[in-house]
């Protein structure tokens, strides 16, 4: 399978969201945004409003914008949501009616129906499919530049089988002096802290498959969680919402710009599995078009951490589905020596749609 350029939007996937308990945003010494998290259905800009099922959980993930320290470049903040439904029966999953409402400031968009600030509409959805919800934030909107909700649920008791795995082939192939470069870059060889790395790879080859069984509509963030406290597998960030790098530990940890500058961890995600979720068709590997908060497991499927030294281009997986294609053409102009400007937004906020990078 062609290797698959992934856009800046998807930011690597290392914006986490903490899901058990909300967190108040806190200060970066880098200038980079400051992360919220909130299980609150008041903080929602999308809620449901009449609750015709079981009451959804919410999770929102605010990531606000700010201003770089050394570049003076200014970034606006961005909104991602999470409605879950955890019903009685798998019947009320496929054609279930939710009244959705725009609260606060924007409209939203799902499908082909508009919904303006403060109104409702009734939808029919499947619950058991990615249902994406976009925000109307005028392109004007001096604060925030996009936001989006998935909608989903599960079947209350049912559990699904996640198998959880690390790919580090990329660092180990630079380590190994065969790794081919993915960008037009001037730096591909990266910084020369090889024993690092080397220490951080041995701690990595001690980790192997794990599979998981959780709850039906279990978050990726949750599963990855587990999957590290399994494995003795550390996460710095975390518990901040901002991943920056992964360890095993006693060994090094690896992560953003530690090779190069366009490296650091992201997810894909395969569902063509068996009944233990061991991978069936390798081409079936895809990089979702949501962060992990709003990636939500309903059936079986692998979940594979990978790192990437080219911005996702040295990943084999396709965009938002299996086979899905490269970044519009717009984007590739970030392939040569980046600035701040353009690194920071995509960088630092998870699951941005490819239509609404600029």
């Amino acid at each position: 399978m062609k290797k698959k350029l992934l856009s800046l939007s998807l930011a690597l996937m290392m914006v986490l969201s903490v899901v058990c308990l909300p967190m108040e945003a806190f200060a970066r010494e880098d200038g980079k945004p400051s992360v919220k998290t909130s299980t609150e259905k008041k903080d929602s800009y999308v809620i449901d409003e009449k609750e015709t099922l079981v009451k959804p959980n919410y999770i929102t993930v605010t990531t606000f914008g700010g201003r770089n320290k050394e570049t003076g470049e200014e970034y606006k903040s961005v909104v991602r949501g999470n409605l879950f439904y955890e019903v009685d029966n798998a019947s009320q999953l496929t054609n279930a009616q939710i009244t959705l409402k725009a609260q606060k400031d924007f409209g939203f968009t799902l499908g082909d129906t508009k919904v303006e600030a403060g109104k409702s509409h009734t939808f029919n959805l499947d619950l058991t499919k990615t249902n994406i919800v976009k925000l109307n934030i005028p392109e004007t909107n001096g604060e925030f530049e996009e936001g989006s909700y998935v909608i989903s649920g599960g079947v209350k008791g049912q559990t699904v089988k996640i198998k959880v795995s690390m790919d580090v082939t990329n660092p180990q192939a630079w380590l190994d002096g065969t790794y081919e470069p993915k960008m037009e870059t001037p730096d591909h060889k990266g910084h020369k802290d090889e024993a690092k790395v080397r220490n951080a790879l041995k701690g990595f080859a001690q980790v192997g498959e794990t599979t998981i069984v959780v709850p039906k509509g279990t978050t990726a963030t949750e599963v990855f969680r587990t999957f590290g406290e399994i494995n003795k597998v550390t996460m710095e960030g975390l518990d901040q919402g901002y991943i920056r790098r992964i360890n095993k530990q006693g060994f090094d940890p690896i992560g953003e710009f530690d090779i190069n500058n366009y490296s650091g961890w992201m997810y894909t995600v395969n569902y063509a599995v068996d009944k233990d979720a061991k991978v069936l068709d390798s081409s079936k590997w895809f990089m979702p078009n949501v962060g992990v908060a709003g990636q939500t497991f309903n059936k079986n499927a692998a979940m594979r951490w990978n790192f990437t030294m080219a911005y996702g281009q040295d990943i084999d997986a396709g965009w938002g589905e299996p086979g899905g294609g490269d970044m519009p053409t717009a984007l590739r102009s970030y392939r040569f020596n980046p600035s701040i400007a353009d690194i920071v937004p995509q960088w630092a906020n998870s699951a941005r749609s490819l239509d609404l990078v600029k």
